[in-house]
């Protein structure tokens, strides 16, 4: 809770500080930076966007575009325009863990599950396609921009688990699994570790088998 109160006064300071100053560079990242502070214009950020700006550009505090609007969303200013803002930068990739000045990321563990929620259906269909298709560069991307290793087809509730297992995908498993994916049923009681072997991926089905989470130091 004191954690919580610490943050939230820390914004207002924050805040308060409204004059964007750029790093040296294009005008298109001031303009980007411009539209997501002072102007909370979904259109001017796309606009800057197409016209090339850089979507990590920071200004002297090392403020990205997403973590001004996010500041901006914790303190109910323009709360919808600028959710609408963080959501669309983060659908363009911008950096979720890039610390300001400050050395508070973009993201943080309040903010997490209302900002990301509306692109997660979106990123979650992708990821479930990637898997499908054995793409396992996109798949790491998807992962690591935060979408959850244990989504589910909402239509038969295979996992990511479950359908590498089924296409023998013993990287993509192993991938999985060292990304906190469970190895659990899905919606007609089988494991991905069945799926597997029924279809003749025995080396994939031990890979399951076998997996013990690494070890942390505590």
């Amino acid at each position: 809770m004191l954690n919580k109160l610490f943050y939230k006064t820390t914004l207002l300071i924050l805040a308060a500080l409204t004059t964007i100053v750029v790093h040296t560079g294009p005008e298109e990242n001031a303009a980007l930076l411009k539209a997501a502070s002072d102007d909370f214009s979904l259109k001017g950020v796309k606009k800057a966007l197409s016209d090339g700006a850089d979507i990590n550009a920071t200004d002297e505090y090392n403020r990205t575009a997403l973590q001004i609007s996010l500041y901006r969303h914790s303190l109910k200013i323009q709360t919808d325009s600028a959710l609408e803002i963080a959501q669309c930068l983060i659908k363009n990739g911008a950096k979720i863990d890039t610390m300001n000045k400050w050395g508070w990321p973009p993201l943080d563990e309040y903010q997490k599950p209302q900002v990301l929620q509306k692109n997660d259906v979106d990123k979650c269909n992708k990821l479930l396609q990637a898997v499908r298709n054995g793409n396992l560069a996109k798949s790491q991307l998807l992962i690591k921009a935060g979408i959850d290793s244990n989504s589910k087809d909402k239509n038969s509730g295979d996992t990511l688990l479950h359908i590498a297992a089924e296409n023998g995908d013993s990287q993509l498993v192993s991938y999985l699994l060292n990304h906190g994916a469970k190895n659990t049923t899905n919606a007609k009681g089988w494991l991905p570790f069945e799926r597997a072997v029924l279809n003749g991926h025995r080396t994939t089905g031990n890979i399951i088998l076998q997996y013990r989470p690494l070890k942390t130091d505590s």
